[in-house]
């Protein structure tokens, strides 16, 4: 395992905040916007879907993102997802997808409400990042397809039946960046559900999917039952994020990431030699962790191997920390 030194300021922060970031972190995760605190975002979609049809777009705007989800920091950027037509279930090309933002920002360049930032036809998933004047949020529109907004629905609902998790991501979020750990928030979040997974405190997206009748977005299975319990997935209850620290920090720092995919679909690891080939994948990437939905997508691919091996290792010096406070 690499060592990593810091400076005794460093380390007094860090020492600090593994006493006492639990309290930060509960504070921190009662102002994350949730889905039920959305409703005084609507009025955004409500003008988009607006400017949109006075320009013969006609549209349903879905949310999606960290605001849903609970995740958000500070102002984060809205997600919008625009459904024109049949892309909420039939994903349109990147080229589509483009020709359909072109459109969406034609029209809202002759709005009042929006003012376009910056448009990114040639990405892999175009984007059209928009600012709504009123109040200056920031909003990030795909015409991709309905994948994210599943995704985001099924994970709000987990996160709804174990609402320890946003406090529980809040207080690692805060540790990751204290450590100078360069990861994602996202990201940050799958390797908590992960964790949780391997507990027995978040069922498999497999679980949650089976003997349901069958629905896709593209190749990728999405139906789910958002009255279903926790009981009836057979996973437990969580009482208190703290309690679950200690066993973070100790499980990442066994996890032996250069041999391993990560598979939240699954709900285990899976061997990178035994996983199926997928030409987009990325399998060499020193952080694999398979999509929650789209498996042939590496969620951990922008991960350098210098975070992972400071992960790891920082995770082992808070174990040794945390146990030795008692």
């Amino acid at each position: 395992m690499v060592k990593f030194s810091f400076s005794a300021k460093i380390q007094r922060k860090l020492n600090w905040y593994l006493d006492r970031g639990h309290d930060i972190a509960l504070y921190t995760s009662r102002y994350s916007a949730g889905r039920s605190e959305m409703t005084r975002y609507d009025n955004v979609s409500l003008f988009l879907e607006r400017a949109l049809s006075m320009h013969n777009l006609t549209s349903t705007v879905h949310y999606f993102g960290s605001r849903v989800s609970g995740t958000s920091v500070g102002r984060s950027d809205i997600d919008f997802f625009v459904e024109i037509g049949d892309n909420f279930c039939s994903p349109n090309s990147q080229e589509e997808a483009a020709k359909v933002l072109r459109k969406i920002k034609n029209a809202i360049d002759k709005s009042h409400e929006f003012k376009v930032e910056i448009f990114l036809p040639k990405a892999t998933v175009p984007l059209l990042k928009v600012v709504y004047l009123k109040t200056d949020f920031k909003c990030d529109i795909v015409a991709s397809s309905g994948l994210s907004v599943r995704l985001c629905e099924i994970i709000n609902h987990l996160n709804s039946l174990q609402p320890q998790i946003i406090p529980l991501f809040h207080y690692i979020r805060i540790w990751i960046h204290l450590c100078g750990i360069n990861i994602k928030r996202y990201v940050q979040f799958l390797l908590i559900f992960y964790y949780l997974q391997q507990n027995n405190y978040m069922p498999s997206i497999k679980n949650i999917q089976k003997n349901l009748p069958k629905e896709f977005i593209g190749d990728w299975e999405v139906q789910f039952d958002p009255s279903r319990t926790l009981q009836s997935y057979g996973v437990k209850k969580m009482t208190n994020f703290v309690n679950h620290i200690v066993g973070y920090f100790r499980f990442y720092s066994n996890v032996k990431f250069e041999e391993l995919v990560l598979s939240i679909y699954e709900g285990k690891c899976i061997k990178r030699s035994e996983y199926k080939k997928y030409d987009t994948f990325k399998i060499e990437k020193p952080l694999c962790m398979a999509g929650v939905l789209d498996q042939s997508f590496n969620s951990g691919q922008t991960v350098s191997k210098t975070a992972m091996q400071k992960f790891s290792g920082m995770c082992q010096l808070s174990v040794e920390f945390l146990i030795q406070r008692g």
